[in-house]
């Protein structure tokens, strides 16, 4: 069981990582390995965010996995940033939670993170077509006017409102 364990956490599509108490790494998967710029999940145990490419990041880091071993409580699928050994940056989803001993105690901490760096990307290039729509719809030189499915106006440009007179406000 322990060999068909170590396979689970060895492809699993997701960065894997456990601590001790110290903060020093116990283990991780492949994927995280690559993360940190080594061969081999071995070589990671015992270094701390600070010996690793992201330790313009570790404070940060640090205050998470303390305050989840602190205080016994998981920290769920929040969004931070990675540097990586060629120096890039991706965005992450992550989760740490508390392990604990047989008697309960805290003895360390699991922690997740799947790369959301292309899903960020999309939403930031939507974010940005957005903004540039708005832009040239609000400053049409023609009237204009965004209807809903129902037929409902949902936004009127400046043209528009000078042409009948009446606001959006005016007419919801």
């Amino acid at each position: 069981s322990r060999q068909l364990l170590q396979v689970v956490i060895d492809t699993a599509p997701v960065r894997i990582f456990w601590k001790d108490s110290e903060l020093r790494y116990l283990g991780a998967n492949p994927l995280f390995t690559q993360d940190a710029g080594l061969t081999d999940p071995k070589s990671l145990i015992g270094k701390s965010d600070f010996e690793l490419p992201w330790s313009d990041r570790a404070e940060a880091y640090r205050a998470d996995d303390l305050q989840v071993m602190r205080t016994g409580e998981p920290k769920l699928f929040y969004e931070e940033q990675l540097t990586r050994p060629d120096g890039s940056t991706i965005w992450l989803r992550t989760s740490k939670v508390p392990l604990r001993g047989a008697d309960g105690a805290v003895f360390g901490l699991l922690g997740v993170y799947e790369d959301i760096t292309a899903s960020r990307q999309t939403e930031l290039a939507l974010q940005a077509s957005e903004a540039r729509f708005r832009q040239l719809f609000h400053h049409a030189p023609l009237p204009q006017a965004l209807v809903d499915a129902s037929g409902c106006v949902v936004d009127l440009n400046e043209r528009f409102t000078q042409a009948i007179g009446y606001t959006l406000a005016d007419l919801a």
